[in-house]
């Protein structure tokens, strides 16, 4: 019991002190000062204060409706499917590049050495045309 009367006095006291007043006056140099107590002998003011408003049930977390909590999982799916569609593009991007790139090593050179079976092997030149078509068809059909 003494403690909850100590605990009540505090906050009583504490209450208090946040609403005393503050008061402001500029010295002989023009210097201004703010104070609890107002000086002696130098003519002050009350600074007015203004208060926090104080939350309300308006600022209580609501709890989202069937229908709103449905279009946000919807939202995040949305957002996810966008994010791997993005990966997908930018990987197929990619694989076009390097196509165009070997299409290119094909077109320019007439000695090409791949790699068959395990074998490292230079390309007949029916080899080398078969591989600038097959590289033209994927190329067609996924990049342009």
């Amino acid at each position: 019991m003494p403690r909850l009367l100590l605990a009540s006095f505090l906050l009583a006291l504490s209450s208090s002190a946040l609403t005393a007043p503050i008061f402001t006056w500029t010295d002989e140099r023009g210097v201004t000062h703010y104070g609890a107590q107002p000086p002696q002998g130098h003519p002050s003011s009350s600074v007015a204060l203004r208060h926090a408003p104080s939350p309300g049930p308006a600022s209580a977390p609501r709890t989202l409706s069937p229908a709103e909590l449905a279009a946000a999982e919807q939202q995040e799916l949305d957002t996810l499917a966008k994010r791997e569609q993005a990966t997908r593009e930018a990987q197929r991007k990619q694989q076009c590049s390097q196509m165009r790139g070997a299409l290119a090593q094909l077109r320019n050179s007439p000695r090409i050495r791949m790699e068959i079976d395990g074998e490292l092997r230079r390309l007949s030149e029916e080899e080398r045309q078969a591989q600038i078509d097959k590289t033209r068809e994927n190329l067609a059909e996924h990049c342009d």
